[in-house]
């Protein structure tokens, strides 16, 4: 109608305006004719000069050949959107004759480049019958489309009558052989396929020919065949750059599988893109299968759990299952996949094809499992046991046991031990470990009469003399002895100790030596306690201080002074750190004393006071070194000596004691206003002369507390601090009474606040035990800014190694939680330069790993988390193993960090969180590497296997969103 109405409208005005209108007409013509041999020349610029004919003259005659000549233009140049919508402004019945050919085949053309075969084949199907240079090439296309259309019978008859058209034979056979494939005409198509590729070997569609001789040849069963051609279409594929078809990536991987070649049906059968259907089910438990032929265990066991999760086809299913059963027995961890994987097995199959097989190695199963709890839960399950699995119940009971021992777990340890013993009608093969391990327990919770009769057990077994725990036992049995005061027994244990033959320089052994000496001590045999002691004293080792000591001691006993003066002497000199240093010159003095070496006495006493000044025994050798100076009546030492004793340790007894004294020698020499005047300053050492109102009162609430009845000690005590302190001679025993009081009552708050006001009284004896309690309470208040100020206080005060340990210890957990790094760093540091003890040892290289990774220093952190990584049984030793294996992963190290995390993972380590964190940290290894697969399977594990209610659940499903999020898709492309 619109085209109508344009000639009306041109009609109309050429009778209204002839000679114009034809001027119009003729120059519209000329302009055309111009066109349209620049467009058969193809000129450069034509383009936009027919947009500007149809601009110039809108109402043109020749606008549908213009628009013609636009829409082959734009096909030339592939432009096929904007080429079809030119051609949808022509109007074929007005184009020429030549044209509307060339119109049909192009528009024809740009149809099939869009895919839209149906239109493409009608126009071409009219072409094709038309006498033009474009029949033959028309009756191709048409025959194609039909094939695209998947036509095929039309398609082949086309096909057939073009087959040996010169022009067409690189082409024409090779769709004849691929309808020949889609007819199922097989033996056709692979003899048509055999000769294209003899003929052709290098043609374009050669991949395809390849594709469709390796499907033929695979499903006939001729698997090296079939790889040798699936493999060169997989290299044509990717010569093209376009994605194998999946089918074929799948029957490639089968193939290879087949004909051995397990590395490469490992790589294809990866590459399958899982849709979740049979082909990806199968394709997961071939690829199991090539692993496990690889040696590649935990792989192989990732691909069978994957297949067994489809559950699509049973047969496969079963198979899978079964294969990962064998798998999670031959490598499992303590995430317990091999006891589930068993247990679901059998129940999921109890009539199974592989269920005798799975049956017979349960028992060994669950002993390989290292989920021990999870095993004996499954266990305890299954309804009539056979002997074999009641033997491995007592295995697993044990193991647990042993593994809470090596935790310091020691209530749960009894409580394991004690199930193998009450259980004897499920094997008595570990009984007699039992016993030793439970009476190690209660040894350590300090019931020493259980762990006595625990150890009289064991050593009665018939089988006791094969226990590896044998000589360890008489150890145990010696301190047991010696804990219950039964030194004769102790004695015994430990002299059966000493002759079983061993290195001498054992520090056990040398340690028993010393108990032995200790035993013949206590039963006053001191000639054969020195002979004893001495053997150890002659060792530059741990313990030989003690012995120093004890020798000197016994020596002095036996009035031998001299011999004790040389031993105590040996002892400052080769240990002035000792704890016994101290010890050492207050015995050196009271042997001089013994001797009447006045002299000699005072010259300890002051090395005494001069090295050790807060030693317990300080004040004590204050006091006693006045006395001598009294006693040679030297009366103005005497005096110096009891004034530094009272304003050294004011509010102590032996402070009153020596004022008390001090009185005596004022009198005595007639200094009445001097001792007068002195009295008068003590107020400002909170010292005051008690009243007996004062010592009324202070023994009543004495009393109260050393029976037991601490809550009226507590309003007694404070009533009487309230009433006559500060300044009275028991002020402080007081107040420390009303602070343990307290402590023992539970009542921290009141505590704490009772051992601050303790810790204010200077030169108090109770300061060391006070500023102790009070950095563990401000400590347990998570008060950890105050808390390391005691603990500061502490370190100062600390007599000995013990508290020196504790101080440390308590600066550096305050500093970790307080974000204290470098503070974390140098108090570690310091307490591992001064040989600490294993435990404390342990402690601080962890936190000084800790610190370092939180201030970015790895490297620094390293050393401490590799030696700490070597005891897996515990959470400190497991999460280090886990931060050495992210220290290489973040450094892109991803083989190094893979080997830390397979050996925690094959460890015996009961630590399944940290075990989980490393399995997690895999898959990141596997994303970075580019393995998705495996990256999900050991995901997809800990979501099935994992079950400690914790942050790993959580953890998981964060990284499977984003693995399983849509992934944009860069190689889609447009069949043609």
């Amino acid at each position: 109608m619109i085209r109508k109405a344009s000639i009306i409208l041109c009609l109309l005005s050429f009778v209204l305006c002839p000679a114009s209108l034809y001027a119009q007409s003729s120059k519209m013509a000329a302009a055309y004719e111009e066109l349209a041999i620049r467009y058969e020349n193809r000129a450069s610029g034509i383009q936009s000069d027919l947009s500007k004919y149809l601009k110039d003259y809108p109402q043109s005659t020749y606008d549908s050949e213009v628009h013609f000549m636009q829409g082959v233009l734009y096909a030339e140049q592939s432009r096929w959107s904007t080429s079809e919508s030119t051609f949808r402004l022509v109007a074929p019945g007005s184009l020429s004759r030549a044209h509307y050919a060339d119109y049909l085949f192009y528009r024809g053309y740009v149809l099939l480049m869009l895919q839209d075969y149906d239109r493409a084949a009608r126009l071409m199907d009219r072409l094709r019958k038309m006498d033009t240079p474009y029949q033959l090439r028309a009756t191709y296309y048409y025959g194609y489309l039909q094939y695209r259309m998947e036509k095929y019978d039309a398609a082949l008859e086309v096909f057939l009558s073009l087959e040996h058209v010169a022009d067409l034979d690189a082409t024409v056979p090779y769709y004849v052989t691929q309808i020949c494939y889609q007819n199922g005409e097989y033996m056709d198509a692979s003899e048509r396929a055999a000769d294209l590729l003899e003929q052709q070997p290098d043609a374009t569609y050669a991949g395809e020919l390849h594709r469709m001789m390796g499907e033929i040849l695979f499903h006939k069963g001729d698997y090296h065949q079939a790889y040798s051609h699936l493999s060169a279409y997989a290299e044509a594929a990717k010569d093209k750059k376009v994605p194998a078809v999946r089918k074929d990536i799948y029957l490639l991987g089968r193939a290879a599988y087949a004909t051995q070649h397990y590395q490469q049906a490992v790589k294809q059968l990866k590459d399958v893109e899982d849709l979740k259907d049979v082909i990806s089910e199968d394709a997961c438990l071939v690829l199991g299968h090539a692993y496990r032929q690889l040696g590649e265990t935990e792989q192989a066991k990732l691909a069978y759990q994957a297949a067994a999760a489809y559950g699509l086809t049973d047969r496969v299913k079963e198979e899978a299952l079964y294969n990962y059963t064998l798998c999670t027995y031959e490598r499992s961890t303590a995430i317990g996949e091999s006891v589930k994987a068993f247990t679901d097995y059998l129940k999921a199959y109890p009539d199974g094809i592989h269920h005798d097989q799975v049956y017979a190695l349960l028992a060994d199963a669950f002993r390989h499992s290292k989920n021990y709890q999870a095993a004996l839960s499954a266990l305890d399950s299954i309804p009539n046991p056979t002997t074999d699995l009641l033997a491995t119940k007592q295995w697993l009971r044990y193991q647990l046991g042993t593994d809470a021992f090596m935790q310091s777990k020691m209530d749960l340890c009894r409580e394991w031990m004690t199930a193998i013993i009450d259980n004897p009608s499920d094997g008595t093969a570990h009984t007699t470990e039992a016993y030793y391990w439970r009476a190690e327990s209660n040894y350590r919770l300090r019931d020493y009469t259980a762990a006595q009769s625990d150890l009289t057990a064991y050593m009665s077994s018939a089988d006791v003399a094969h226990s590896p725990n044998r000589h360890a036992a008489d150890y145990l049995a010696g301190y047991t002895a010696f804990a219950l005061a039964d030194y004769e027994a102790a004695k015994t244990h430990f002299l059966h100790y000493a002759d079983t033959p061993s290195e001498t320089h054992d520090p056990i052994w040398l340690d028993v030596l010393n108990r032995i000496g200790d035993c013949y001590f206590n039963a006053r045999a001191f000639r054969s306690a020195i002979e004893y002691y001495g053997v150890v004293a002659a060792e530059s080792a741990t313990g030989a201080d003690y012995a120093l000591f004890q020798r000197g001691y016994a020596l002095g006993l036996l009035h031998e002074y001299g011999d004790k003066i040389s031993s105590m002497q040996s002892l400052v000199e080769r240990y002035p750190k000792s704890d016994y240093a101290d010890d050492g010159l207050y015995e050196m003095a009271r042997a001089y004393l013994q001797q009447d070496n006045n002299e000699q006495a005072i010259s300890a006493y002051n090395r005494l006071l001069t090295a050790y000044p807060r030693s317990g025994l300080a004040r004590r050798s204050s006091l006693e070194r006045a006395m001598i100076y009294s006693n040679l009546a030297d009366t103005v030492s005497a005096i110096e000596a009891y004034k530094h004793t009272i304003e050294h340790f004011p509010a102590t007894d032996e402070a009153y004691t020596a004022l008390g004294a001090l009185e005596a020698l004022y009198i005595g020499s007639n200094q009445i206003d001097a001792y007068l005047a002195y009295t008068k300053e003590l107020t400002r050492l909170n010292m005051q002369v008690a009243t007996p109102a004062d010592s009324l009162h202070f023994a009543a609430a004495e009393l109260q507390y050393l029976q037991g009845n601490y809550q009226s000690a507590t309003v007694a005590l404070q009533n009487y601090l309230n009433d006559y302190c500060a300044g009275g001679r028991n002020c402080t025993q007081a107040q420390y009474y009303l602070a343990d009081a307290y402590y023992r009552l539970g009542d921290k708050p009141n505590a704490l606040t009772a051992y601050k006001d303790l810790c204010a009284i200077t030169g108090n004896p109770y300061m060391l035990e006070g500023t102790l309690r009070a950095a563990e309470l401000t400590y347990d208040a998570a008060d950890y800014a105050k808390a390391s100020e005691y603990f500061y206080k502490l370190l100062e005060l600390a007599p000995d190694r013990e508290h020196t340990d504790i101080a440390r210890l308590g600066v550096l957990r305050c500093a970790y939680y307080l974000n204290q790094y470098q503070t974390t760093i140098d108090i570690a540091s310091q307490i591992l330069a001064d040989s600490p003890s294993d435990d404390v040892a342990k402690e601080a290289r962890y936190n000084r790993a800790k610190a370092h990774i939180s201030l970015g220093e790895w490297g620094s952190a390293l050393p401490d988390l590799q030696r700490l990584a070597q005891a897996l049984q515990t959470a400190i030793g497991a999460e280090c193993k886990y931060l050495v294996a992210e220290y290489y992963y973040l450094n892109e190290l991803y083989d190094q960090s893979e080997t830390e995390i397979m050996q925690l993972a094959q460890s015996n380590t009961q630590q399944q969180y940290w075990l989980a964190r490393a399995l997690i940290l895999l898959s990141d290894i596997n994303v970075a590497r580019g393995d998705i697969f495996q990256a999900k399977q050991y995901l997809l594990s800990l979501q099935a296997n994992y079950v400690l209610q914790d942050d790993i659940q959580q953890r998981v499903a964060n990284k499977l969103a984003i693995l399983e999020a849509p992934q944009e898709n860069t190689n889609d492309t447009i069949p043609q």
